[in-house]
């Protein structure tokens, strides 16, 4: 047996990097499909492992911290429920308005105060 030239050895490499080439082509589609789903899978398991308050949390360090509500409020101002407070909706709103009241709040006599038509409470569901 002779000795092949280097232009033949050349060839077969060139040859064989090729097929390897073809066969990582080939792969790649199959490669990024998996980091895809991969990605996607350890992002459903850190969703689901994180507490219910994670939310609340970012959005109070995007806009700051949420004041307080107005019950919350009347607590540390030292008051406390007086008369128990029963919510009967009407037929059209299901919405709370005030009809009498301090005079303070003379502006807001049959204005909306709480809750809306149901129309609105529908669209909401």
């Amino acid at each position: 047996m002779g000795r092949q030239s280097p232009a033949c050895h050349l060839l077969f490499y060139i040859k064989q990097a090729s097929r390897i080439w073809n066969i990582m082509k080939a792969n790649f589609l199959l490669i990024r499909v998996g980091c895809i789903c991969t990605t996607w899978w350890l992002l459903l398991f850190l969703y689901n492992t994180l507490p219910a308050s994670f939310p609340q949390y970012v959005s109070e360090k995007i806009t700051g911290p949420l004041p307080d509500p107005p019950g919350l409020k009347c607590v540390k101002e030292g008051l406390g429920p007086k008369h128990p407070v029963v919510f009967v909706p009407g037929i059209v709103t299901g919405g709370l308005e005030l009809w009498e009241g301090h005079e303070c709040a003379d502006g807001l006599f049959r204005k909306r105060l709480w809750g809306g038509t149901f129309g609105e409470v529908y669209k909401r569901y």
